[in-house]
């Protein structure tokens, strides 16, 4: 195919990127968060006490909660990323006629 009938193509400036879908999913990772990180918090404080019982801090208690908050902080950022993926909106473009 010759050059001169290569079909031209429209490029629009721009990564691709939509505001929209972006902020909703930083609103939607940052509320899953506030969730998932009071739940901790709550069980955390339950597991609690001014007394000295078999419930004072332990290595797999420490280990357990660790493991948690990175759990709870991937779930968040992977909703966050889903929701706000750059395909969530649709990508004009087209052909120059």
């Amino acid at each position: 195919m010759p050059i001169s009938e290569t079909p031209e193509r429209i490029v629009t400036p721009g990564l691709g990127l939509s505001w929209g879908p972006a902020i909703a999913g930083a609103i939607a990772a940052t509320a899953l968060a506030f969730v998932l990180d009071n739940f901790g918090l709550a069980i955390g404080l339950a597991l609690s006490s001014a007394s000295p019982t078999w419930r004072d801090t332990s290595f797999a208690l420490v280990l357990l909660s660790g493991l948690y908050l990175v759990v709870a902080a991937v779930a968040s950022y992977g909703l966050g990323g889903y929701i706000g993926r750059p395909d969530a909106a649709p990508i004009r473009s087209g052909r120059a006629p």
